[in-house]
């Protein structure tokens, strides 16, 4: 499948520009495979990679390389409050406690909030609820991913 965009886009970007984005790449041969297909026209073309591994971003000769820092507390809490409550909503009172704390396990991992922070939306809003995510031991699964992302960061 991936060999059948990467046959049309070398057919139908000869001669123009281009911006390739390419989000979340773990591994150098990824970004080899498709760098061997751009056409080398010095007409402007842009390639944009994120990863969160170091060794792909070096490997990918890039100019200009930019690191991403972990949220604070603060910030990982506003973006849980967010993503469950919506702009014009804030969290009540007696979710707040364990809230924090949910979002604390997240480890500053934008991601990890996002995903927990969806379940959450769809969830009991109740403290009793909040607070067995907080404690829970599949709570560790936010905790897991964080160190797998921590690893590759």
């Amino acid at each position: 499948m991936m060999n059948n965009y990467m046959n049309f886009f070398t057919v139908h970007s000869k001669g123009r520009r281009y911006l390739i984005v390419l989000d979340d790449v773990w591994r150098q041969y990824d970004w080899g495979a498709l760098t061997s297909l751009l056409p080398d026209e010095a007409n402007g073309s842009r390639s944009l990679l994120t990863t969160r591994i170091e060794g792909v971003a070096r490997f990918s000769g890039s100019i200009a390389c930019h690191k991403m820092r972990f949220l604070t507390e603060k910030d990982s809490w506003d973006l849980l409050c967010l993503k469950v409550f919506g702009e014009e909503h804030s969290c009540p009172p007696q979710l707040e406690k364990a809230g924090k704390k949910i979002a604390k396990k997240c480890e500053g991992l934008p991601l990890a909030i996002i995903a927990i922070a969806k379940h959450l939306s769809k969830a009991e809003k109740t403290p009793e609820y909040w607070s067995m995510v907080a404690e829970k031991e599949s709570s560790n699964i936010i905790s897991a991913d964080a160190e797998m992302s921590k690893h590759y960061i």
